[in-house]
């Protein structure tokens, strides 16, 4: 939910035990674009090669790990545009009452004043269409 004259949007995810995404809420549409309701169903893992999320692979050792993790700062990308949002992403794991791992469950802020400008080869970072 955005609040008038917020300079951050929250939005929340959720993936399952193999970290493809299973919930994202619309916030992160209406700011990334709606490539992200492509997305469930999707390795976030996956996800993030592809848009070049997490050229450091932080956010994949984050969730491989399968601890709770937060402040984890990466640029996404804007669909169909040459720039980017910081988003700061973090998130809890969640277990079966056996204490199998279930997937994560997590929050991100968009950095709407950010905003970032990337070469125009980067805008390559499209979600296929599946």
């Amino acid at each position: 939910m955005r609040l008038k004259g917020s300079e951050n949007v929250r939005f929340l995810w959720q993936t399952d035990s193999a970290h493809r995404f299973v919930k994202i809420t619309g916030e992160l549409c209406d700011f990334i674009g709606c490539m992200t309701n492509r997305l469930v169903g999707r390795s976030f893992i996956d996800v993030a090669d592809e848009l070049k999320l997490d050229p450091d692979y932080a956010l994949r050792d984050a969730l491989i790990r399968g601890e709770t993790w937060s402040g984890l700062e990466v640029l996404w990308p804007v669909e169909q545009a040459d720039a980017a949002f910081p988003v700061t992403l973090g998130a809890l794991p969640a277990h079966d009452r056996e204490r199998r791992f279930e997937g994560y469950r997590g929050c991100g802020v968009i950095h709407l004043t950010r905003l970032q400008d990337l070469e125009p080869q980067a805008k390559d970072t499209q979600i296929p269409d599946t």
